[in-house]
């Protein structure tokens, strides 16, 4: 039986689909920084647009 990854967020009705996600995703930047370089941590997009809905 495989396990299923739970995410380490509480997941609300009005996230994102994986549709819309995908349409909105090719209009946001592209991440400059690797993660370990200088500057601020790359973080993940898709929960800030979540947030903001």
């Amino acid at each position: 039986m495989s396990e299923q990854k739970k995410p380490n967020y509480h997941v609300y009705p009005s996230d994102l689909s994986n549709k819309k996600w995908k349409i909105i995703q090719a209009y946001l930047p592209k991440p400059k920084k690797k993660a370990g370089e200088v500057g601020r941590n790359p973080v993940d997009l898709r929960l800030v647009v979540n947030a903001i809905l």
